[in-house]
């Protein structure tokens, strides 16, 4: 590295200089160099343009708040593009969303997948589970923001394979002021906590019998180690609906349960890897790739043309 970069790096650095840089450059247009300060300096704009790129070659653009800059998400997608953020699972839930109709979302937190979905189709329908009031707070601000209230229903309550209440443990802030995207009914996923909420519970199948919802195409859940539950408590749908499945598989995750309602479903399994997707045999941990994808047998020739930018091994 030479001295120029290096003084420019450490101008960027110190604060509140480093984010003025940032801003002006935002303001005056020149994003491309604001994000490339921004991963130095921190700065997100007040709401990020996200770029999503549709598999008939055109693009959709949406916004979301960086929640005064608290949005961890949102600030590593202004950083590092729509893809800064769990790549590839971005673009393999948009490709899925193009076709969908119905999508659940559990675990929806300030909304980016139900932003996606959205965008990349006019005629679904999102219905977004999340029981965090702050991050409820965002979740909303940004549907109106891109004025997706018709499209996107906001459910405020956790989703499990029970219903009543249930205590959703809010980990310690462990980096400032930062959007809360470690929530958990698991009272082990984190050692410590800020506080502890008590909130509403459903099941997905008890939603969608009471909503009357007769089809699902995509369900997608994150929700820190308690994955197994949402689906333990979403079988009939599984078993009728046979919707694809997204989900994030923790080094804590119940695997065997997992495994067992993948096997009785007849899903196949697939890790998402920066280089594409990788079937594996069973249900399996991988801190590189966490987030994984059920995909019913019978779709698996519908996968491979849907994600013609992604080697499927």
């Amino acid at each position: 590295m030479n001295l120029t970069a290096r003084v420019i790096k450490k101008l960027l650095r110190t604060q509140p200089l480093g984010r003025a840089i940032s801003k002006t450059l935002h303001l005056v247009g020149a994003d491309q160099f604001s994000r490339a300060s921004s991963i130095y300096s921190g700065f997100a704009p007040e709401n990020v343009p996200i770029c999503i790129p549709l598999s008939n070659g055109t693009q959709k653009t949406v916004h979301m708040a960086s929640a005064l800059g608290s949005d961890y998400v949102v600030k590593s997608i202004w950083k590092h593009g729509w893809l800064g953020h769990e790549a590839p699972l971005p673009l393999v839930f948009a490709r899925l969303a193009e076709r969908a109709k119905v999508i659940l979302g559990v675990g929806a937190n300030s909304g980016l997948y139900e932003i996606i979905a959205a965008a990349v189709s006019n005629d679904s329908t999102m219905y977004a589970f999340e029981p965090f009031p702050p991050a409820i707070r965002w979740l909303n601000h940004n549907i109106k923001l891109n004025h997706f209230e018709q499209r996107i229903q906001v459910i405020e309550r956790a989703v499990s394979d029970e219903v009543g209440t249930a205590k959703l443990y809010i980990p310690e802030k462990r980096f400032g002021d930062t959007l809360e995207t470690s929530a958990s009914l698991n009272a082990t996923f984190r050692e410590k906590h800020s506080e502890v909420v008590e909130v509403p519970v459903t099941t997905l199948d008890l939603f969608v019998e009471k909503h009357e919802i007769d089809r699902v195409d995509i369900l997608r859940a994150d929700v820190e180690s308690a994955e197994d539950s949402v689906l333990r408590g979403a079988e009939n749908i599984l078993a009728i609906m046979k919707p694809w499945v997204l989900i994030e598989v923790l080094d804590s995750a119940k695997l065997d349960d997992l495994e067992r309602m993948r096997r009785e479903h007849n899903y196949r399994v697939f890790w998402l890897t920066e280089t594409g997707l990788v079937e594996k045999e069973t249900v399996c941990y991988s801190p590189e790739s966490p987030n994984q994808l059920l995909c019913p047998k019978d779709k698996y020739d519908l996968l491979r043309q849907l994600l013609p930018e992604l080697a499927i091994t």
